[in-house]
């Protein structure tokens, strides 16, 4: 699941664990962008895991370049973070996909 945590200096992180690939780490701080899609051209996979059930870890694509993607292949709901990197990744559900993206922009806006 999707987690809003903060970490020993007080930064702000985005924390997400899919299954047991190893979670992701995103600095909100330096977040450009979010955007919630319903459609994902993932591209070739650079390094990582491309099973029946999940894509993670590094992709190429026409329209990020190289690019962090964590998702559930079956969960046709994708947040896409951009930054100095971009990362697109979904939570196990498209309503906890939706959820989480509400508070991504709660949490991006307040400032």
């Amino acid at each position: 699941t999707g987690r809003l945590a903060e970490d020993h200096q007080n930064a702000r992180y985005l924390a997400k664990q899919l299954g047991t690939l190893p979670g992701v780490t995103v600095d909100l701080d330096a977040v450009t962008g979010v955007e919630l899609r319903e459609e994902l051209a993932p591209g070739k996979k650079v390094f990582g895991t491309d099973s029946f059930k999940v894509f993670s870890g590094s992709f190429q694509n026409e329209e990020f370049g190289r690019y962090q993607l964590h998702i559930y292949r079956q969960v046709h709901r994708y947040i896409v973070l951009r930054g100095e990197q971009t990362v697109v990744f979904n939570l196990s559900t498209p309503e906890e996909t939706e959820e989480c993206y509400s508070t991504l922009l709660e949490t991006l806006t307040r400032e």
